[in-house]
């Protein structure tokens, strides 16, 4: 999309930590019961239930921020342009790419 520039790495940085978390959060849920017992008998969510929770969101939102959700990709401009031959060109930072 023609989207990402060298000044967005940190952020896509931290959106790939979060997803990385989250995959081994929900990894983890799956060889362990969505609630547990505490050493004092109380019952309690997992606590990588809530890591996984976390890891969503802060994706979600930079999903957003990327225009990677339906509703964030309308408003997502980006460096391309039809030239006058027709052809639909991507400016990707110091290259073009002619479709």
């Amino acid at each position: 999309m023609g989207v990402l520039t060298e000044i967005d790495r940190a952020a896509f940085a931290a959106y790939c930590q979060a997803y990385g978390r989250w995959v081994e959060a929900e990894e983890r849920l799956g060889d362990l019961p969505p609630m547990v017992k505490t050493p004092s008998g109380y019952v309690q969510q997992n606590p990588w239930m809530g890591v996984a929770n976390k890891q969503l969101e802060l994706m979600g939102r930079y999903m957003a921020e990327f225009g990677m959700t339906p509703a964030s990709r309308s408003r997502i401009r980006t460096g391309s342009e039809i030239n006058p031959e027709g052809q639909l060109t991507i400016i990707l930072e110091a290259d073009a790419v002619d479709l």
